[in-house]
């Protein structure tokens, strides 16, 4: 476990237990963001509905290409995506060799070129892995 984290169990009761303050929540999502544990501050973040903490973790989505965490921090904000980021996303990905993630925001960008590309990519890489 990362150095000041708490145990998966006491994290999942700290989220589910409908008295848990709001500041907490929110410092244990800053905790988490700090340590690079996007997903789980997303968790925090979506509980205590601190809108500063999900327009970081939309940001970070749209910066480091993570068409998961943008959505998924739009959809907690009530915003519909950018077509812009998405695209934006897709490329990050794609510059990265995370093409999966990067068919997903061509997916949702409906950018049927990109689609193409990235599903024969896909493709031609299960291929080479099974000669």
């Amino acid at each position: 476990m990362a150095k000041g984290l708490m145990s998966c169990l006491k994290k999942r009761d700290l989220i589910q237990d409908v008295t848990t303050g709001r500041e907490i929540l929110i410092k244990s999502g800053l905790e988490y963001l700090n340590q690079g544990r996007t997903l789980e501050s997303l968790e925090f973040f979506e509980r205590s509905q601190d809108s500063e903490g999900l327009r970081t973790l939309q940001k970070r989505g749209l910066e480091e290409g993570d068409p998961f965490l943008y959505k998924q921090a739009c959809k907690s904000l009530k915003e519909s995506p950018d077509p812009a980021a998405w695209k934006r996303i897709g490329e990050i990905a794609l510059s990265q060799g995370r093409f999966h993630q990067a068919l997903t925001a061509f997916k949702a960008l409906a950018d049927e070129s990109k689609i193409k590309e990235m599903e024969q990519l896909i493709a031609d890489l299960n291929q080479n892995d099974h000669e």
